[in-house]
């Protein structure tokens, strides 16, 4: 497969010392027919006279398959070049199916390295490839204006370099969580780690991560000092995750801070098991449970799980109940009733995408209506909890006006309870939690482009993108950020798509939350 290419300068900077880097051209050869009167197009002219000398002033060698073909077989010459070239450029002049063709495969195989030109008297062109930036030159086939290759030359040439320095530029992988699907016979790694989750080596890690866990364990090595350590990584708090549960008795006091984090960095199966033996020797809140209930269904994804999983949230909600007695209306218990309510909806939702029955669909949009009104009603009071509200209560939003329109079957249908006006009138206070306000960014950012405000859109994902990096480095309570959290939202893309209005404006989105992963 093609390497991620490391390369970080500006559009104005060579691609460096060293092999150059090899751009594979993929265009028609010679001249072809265009237009009603057949008019020639000489393709070989915008090869010699711009590609090939943007190419080479960008530092790159370039390459066309006629030129490597040889005596061998052309097609997997050309395959293989699709693949593994760093950098691909693609003429869609005349909208030549096999250009089309070779384009789809480039944009299967790799994320990134894929420039796009066309000449004006080709548009439109094909409504997928709006989700991709095209460099625009005016020729009539014939005679190429000596200013106009010019011009062309200097913005192939940026573009080239800036995806070089690996910009995403694949709608395939920017929309869909995972491209090359699994062969079926294939084990699944539900639960403890999985491909996207940039983890498939997760069980042959194990037996490291248990003798890690018992030097810590031998070496006496305290848990605070650990977790400072250790925590912001998945091997690392795997480690503290299989050392705490060497302990006869679980810490109050660190066996949930560590179930918390590996829930956060997708270690779901280690984190339910210290859960569940919090739960057993009695030291789990309600919240511990709702935790449990995420990681339980995560690591068993199937009916059975989210069945379990809601038994859980069952038992978290009569905890409070207990907790709070007749003083349901508190705003602490206002709070907690929120945090229950709303893991619950998420709960219903995934069991109606494992079963499709419609009265599951129903209740999961119920629950979200619950959620939204009493999260409303929490961040009203500002209670400490509330600050952790935006991010969710902006996703619930979201999240009920697409199963309205899935069960109405209609795209396009109205926004009968005003959830995209609800998402877009959350504001972030002092007191909100960072990365609830950092979903917030990214629910508002989808909410725009589902309305159609392309401008916004733009701003609106840039300016979140820039505050998430000050995050990744803000300590291992952010350890999601910009890395299980963009996973989760391009899923959520994908898993929506049918759904969402504007599709080139959320090929966007699914482009930005590629860069980092």
């Amino acid at each position: 497969m093609i390497a991620d290419t490391d390369e970080s300068g500006s559009p104005d900077e060579q691609v460096g010392a060293g092999e150059p880097k090899t751009c594979f051209v993929v265009m028609p050869f010679g001249t072809k027919p265009r237009g009603p009167d057949k008019a020639p197009h000489d393709f070989d002219k915008v090869y010699r006279v711009v590609i090939k000398r943007a190419v080479e002033q960008a530092g790159m060698r370039c390459i066309r398959a006629d030129e490597t073909a040889g005596s061998r077989m052309i097609h997997t010459d050309m395959f293989r070049d699709l693949r593994d070239q760093p950098l691909v450029v693609a003429d869609l002049s005349l909208q030549n199916a096999n250009v089309f063709y070779e384009l789809g495969i480039r944009h299967v195989m790799s994320s990134r390295g894929t420039v796009l030109m066309c000449e004006r008297g080709s548009l439109p062109l094909p409504f997928d490839i709006g989700l991709s930036r095209v460099v625009m030159y005016d020729y009539d086939g014939t005679n190429l204006d000596w200013e106009e290759a010019e011009r062309l030359v200097e913005q192939l040439r940026i573009a080239l370099l800036e995806s070089a320095a690996g910009s995403p530029d694949s709608p395939v992988h920017a929309l869909l969580e995972r491209v090359l699907a699994k062969d079926d016979d294939e084990p699944s790694s539900a639960g403890l780690a999985t491909e996207a989750d940039g983890a498939g080596e997760r069980h042959d890690l194990e037996p490291y991560i248990a003798q890690v866990a018992a030097t810590w364990r031998d070496g006496g090595t305290d848990l605070a000092s650990l977790f400072d350590a250790h925590s912001d990584s998945r091997f690392g708090c795997s480690a503290l995750g299989q050392r705490i549960l060497m302990e006869e008795r679980l810490s109050p006091e660190w066996a949930p801070k560590i179930a918390s984090q590996l829930n956060d960095l997708g270690e779901f199966a280690l984190s339910a098991h210290i859960y569940e033996r919090l739960r057993d020797e009695g030291h789990a809140r309600y919240d511990h449970l709702l935790r449990f209930a995420n990681a339980h269904s995560e690591s068993h994804p199937n009916i059975a799980g989210a069945n379990r999983a809601l038994a859980i949230v069952d038992e978290a909600m009569s905890l409070l109940e207990r907790e709070f007695g007749d003083d349901l209306d508190s705003p602490d218990a206002i709070d907690a009733r929120a945090y229950c309510l709303r893991r619950r909806a998420g709960l219903l939702q995934w069991r109606w995408q494992l079963s499709l029955e419609p009265g599951d669909l129903d209740a999961a949009i119920a629950a979200h209506g619950e959620t939204i009104e009493l999260t409303i009603r929490s961040r009203r009071l500002g209670t400490p909890w509330s600050g952790a509200f935006a991010g969710p209560l902006a996703q619930s939003h979201l999240k009920r006006l697409l199963l309205l329109r899935i069960r109405s079957g209609e795209r396009d249908l109205d926004d009968p309870q005003r959830d995209i006006q609800g998402i877009l009138e959350i504001k972030i206070s002092p007191g909100d939690d960072r990365k609830s306000a950092s979903y917030l960014r990214w629910y508002r950012t989808i909410a725009l482009a589902d309305s159609g405000a392309a401008d916004r859109v733009h701003q609106s994902a840039l300016d979140a993108f820039a505050k998430d990096a000050d995050l990744m480095n803000a300590g291992a309570e952010y350890a999601e950020i910009g890395r299980r959290q963009y996973l989760q939202l391009r899923r959520f893309l994908e898993h929506y798509s049918k759904w969402l209005r504007h599709p080139e404006l959320i090929g966007f989105i699914g482009q930005t939350l590629q860069a980092r992963r």
